[in-house]
């Protein structure tokens, strides 16, 4: 082709070593493949790729460096599948996104009071948030849902902000110390007659 795109193919053995090889050269890795009803005990990132720690340095982590696009997903409900808020959510929420792949980037150097609602570690099991039609506050199982309310709430802009901390006290300051006196000097003695 002319427009220098490429497509890779990963298959047989040599296509799942190139792959780790391409895999070691990533500090942080977000898995994206498949999980039906994204179920945190079926993730197994290192037995579906049959990699080692030693062969994919995030994995090496502690813990590993491995994430997840479904920290925050949906209740199953009236016949629908788990949703994920990565796919119906995130985007509108830049700041809490950039957040959270910062914290993934730079671990323990960058803690976000917005943490990672998106993104999970891939700890089997961890990490993730259910949420219901229960969780809105603008539901109601009646149906008389408070639409007012929901309109207005699509037009704000969700921010993430530091939790409120106790005012910090001025400081105090030490009084002022009397300033020291010079020294006298020694009287100079009269001259001598010889």
């Amino acid at each position: 082709n002319t427009d220098g795109y490429k497509t890779l193919s990963c298959t047989g053995a040599d296509g799942l070593v190139s792959y780790k090889i391409f895999l070691a050269e990533a500090d942080v890795i977000i898995d994206e493949t498949y999980i039906a009803g994204h179920d945190t005990t079926a993730h197994d990132f290192a037995g579906s790729f049959q990699a080692t720690a030693d062969e994919v340095p995030a994995l090496a982590r502690n813990p590993p460096n491995i994430f997840r696009l479904d920290g925050r997903v949906s209740d199953e409900r009236d016949g629908w599948a788990v949703g994920s808020s990565w796919f119906d959510h995130s985007k509108a929420e830049p700041q809490q996104l950039l957040a959270g792949m910062m914290e993934m980037i730079w671990v323990d150097s960058f803690e976000s009071p917005c943490g990672l609602k998106y993104f999970r570690r891939a700890i089997p099991g961890q990490g993730q948030t259910q949420v219901s039609h229960d969780d809105c506050p603008y539901y109601d199982d009646s149906g008389n849902h408070d639409c007012a309310a929901i309109h207005e709430h699509l037009h704000e802009v969700p921010i993430c902000t530091p939790p409120t901390a106790a005012p910090t006290p001025a400081p105090m300051l030490a009084p002022t110390p009397a300033p020291t006196p010079a020294p006298t000097p020694a009287p100079t003695p009269a001259p001598t007659s010889a």
